[in-house]
């Protein structure tokens, strides 16, 4: 499908997850690799903001406060009406223009536009020929997620067969059935999720 500018190898970055927005239909939906499958989970995240009269310049945009409680945490954003784009980072969205820095009470998560370009390849394509793509609810989802965390290689043999579409029918350099297999990856797998002992949200903050 041509090249694309979202570049993401399994295994190299410390966050794998992608965020989309419908506004149409006020949906959110949350994706998430675990080793050969892709998890997506549809969302309605209500965030109600504050705004205030103080403002300030950033990449040359006129930005304007506003705050919100989300997930168990106080957030600060900065958006600008110069981009009239009601997004941001993460799930935020809702303010009247484009967030370009966003950071939590204790300045745990802190967001910052770097820059803002034109793009010509589509990231909708992204998942093009993948097999094995899970449409699930939050309720399975968050179960899927707590039982990696404890054994990540519980992922393997990961089957549903209510018609939600879980198959195992993939590997990823090795053979998921070897014990020898399953141990190093958990052993890898649980350095890699000590980047999720503080997630962004401390309760679950959509429907």
């Amino acid at each position: 499908m041509g090249s694309l500018s979202f570049d993401y190898k399994y295994g190299q970055s410390k966050f794998n997850d992608v965020v989309s927005k419908n506004y149409i239909n006020k949906e959110t939906l949350f994706e998430k690799q675990l080793y050969d499958k892709i998890f997506i989970v549809k969302n309605q995240c209500t965030i109600v903001w504050k705004i205030y009269s103080e403002k300030d310049i950033y990449l040359g945009y006129s930005i304007q406060k506003a705050s919100t409680e989300f997930g168990g945490r106080k957030w600060t954003a900065w958006f600008t009406t110069e981009i009239p784009v009601q997004d941001g980072p993460y799930k935020f969205h809702g303010l009247p223009g484009l967030i370009l820095k966003l950071n939590d009470s204790e300045n745990e998560f802190m967001y910052k536009m770097k820059s803002i370009t034109k793009e010509t390849n589509d990231i909708s394509e992204r998942n093009y020929g993948t097999n094995n793509m899970i449409k699930t609810s939050s309720e399975k989802w968050a179960k899927v997620w707590e039982d990696y965390k404890k054994q990540p290689s519980s992922i393997f043999g990961l089957q549903n067969s209510s018609g939600d579409g879980w198959m195992n029918s993939i590997s990823i350099d090795g053979n998921p059935g070897d014990r020898g297999f399953k141990e190093n990856f958990d052993k890898k797998q649980r350095l890699f999720l000590q980047n999720f002992e503080n997630p962004i949200e401390l309760i679950n903050a959509c429907d």
